[in-house]
């Protein structure tokens, strides 16, 4: 992960679609440890976008089939609250149990 500092800036976007430059922490996490297959979250259809907006167009439109799901996941912690940093995260998120 990398260190929290002010090289890190970005904007964090909340679901009132205001921004509040910010400093966070970024890294990658991998849910199963060492074992395979290592591989980064990515969209099945869509774009797998980083940092987006709640009213960013063309709306949210990542899919990730239960076939495509890895264990590597990149996030960042802001403000007290770790998040995933990508779309096809959010995705697994809220939508494979």
């Amino acid at each position: 992960m990398l260190p929290c500092s002010a090289n890190n800036a970005f904007y964090a976007y909340f679901q009132d679609d205001s921004a509040q430059n910010s400093t966070g922490c970024f890294g990658l996490i991998d849910v199963n440890g060492t074992a395979p297959p290592n591989k980064e979250i990515k969209c099945s259809k869509g774009t797998n976008r980083i940092g987006r907006r709640p009213s960013d167009t063309p709306a949210f439109n990542c899919v990730v089939n239960s076939k495509d799901v890895t264990d590597v996941y990149p996030f960042v912690v802001h403000q007290g609250i770790a998040e995933s940093l990508t779309d096809a995260g959010v995705y697994v998120f809220n939508n494979i149990r």
